[in-house]
């Protein structure tokens, strides 16, 4: 399955990952989001793994 997240605007970048459910899809998701965070957004708080994972679950769009 093709999992994917996009930053709020007006970053709007979009994080597309595959994986074969959904917890490994939020895995990778949040791998590539805290790299993205990092680099794009370093005046962002921080976030926790458990409140970053919410906001994954949450907001990632699922397609076959």
């Amino acid at each position: 399955m093709k999992y994917s997240l996009s930053c709020p605007p007006p970053c709007s970048h979009k994080i597309d990952v595959d994986a074969q459910n959904d917890d490994e899809g939020i895995n990778k998701i949040m791998e590539k989001a805290k790299k993205h965070v990092k680099e794009a957004h370093p005046d962002m708080p921080p976030m926790s793994d458990a409140q970053m994972k919410e906001m994954v679950r949450s907001n990632m769009q699922k397609a076959a």
